[in-house]
């Protein structure tokens, strides 16, 4: 029994255990101030191409001003979608079931009388279907636009958090067990 518990033990203290995967972390301000917000809809028209259904969209910042507060992309009109912020909050994403239009609002920080522009692009699946590039000045302007690299939907997903692997652990269990059973 003893060896049990410690072979328990170590299995614990190598990383067998399930890892952890919540945090909690401070997300924007604590009081509304200078930020603001712009409610968005996205109806999958792409002039001279077509009209597509959706599944994910991602935008990211391209002037030196510009971020978003807090998760970024919220309120959304469909509640099968969710969004995502990257840590420095330039980058953001939104995914869900494929739908044919989705409205739902975008959280920038600082204050609306700062000029900002980001790109933005929609994507079936894994395939680009359109992409914008939004500029704020005391008004918006939207024109479409055809990225001049490839745009993956990666980009705009967080980094994978690596854990060992089931192989490793695997291979670390049996080499205890073996120590085990030669001690006995």
């Amino acid at each position: 029994m003893r060896k049990m518990s410690i072979l328990v033990a170590l299995l614990v203290v190598t990383g067998l255990a399930a890892p952890a995967a919540a945090e909690l972390v401070p997300v924007g301000d604590p009081w509304d101030y200078g930020s603001w917000g712009a409610r968005f809809g996205e109806n999958g028209v792409v002039p001279d191409s077509g009209t597509y259904t959706f599944d994910f969209v991602g935008v990211r910042f391209t002037s030196a001003a510009g971020a978003f507060e807090g998760s970024g992309l919220t309120n959304f009109s469909d509640s099968h979608w969710s969004s995502w912020t990257s840590s420095d909050a330039r980058v953001a994403s939104a995914s869900g079931h494929s739908i044919a239009y989705l409205e739902w609002d975008f959280h920038f920080a600082g204050s609306s009388s700062t000029p900002i522009q980001f790109d933005y692009f929609f994507f079936s699946g894994n395939t680009l279907r359109g992409s914008q590039h939004m500029t704020w000045q005391n008004g918006w302007t939207y024109p479409y636009f055809v990225p001049t690299t490839t745009v993956l939907r990666e980009e705009f997903l967080p980094a994978p958090v690596p854990f060992p692997s089931v192989a490793s652990a695997s291979l670390t269990a049996l080499g205890l067990l073996a120590l085990l059973r030669r001690r006995a």
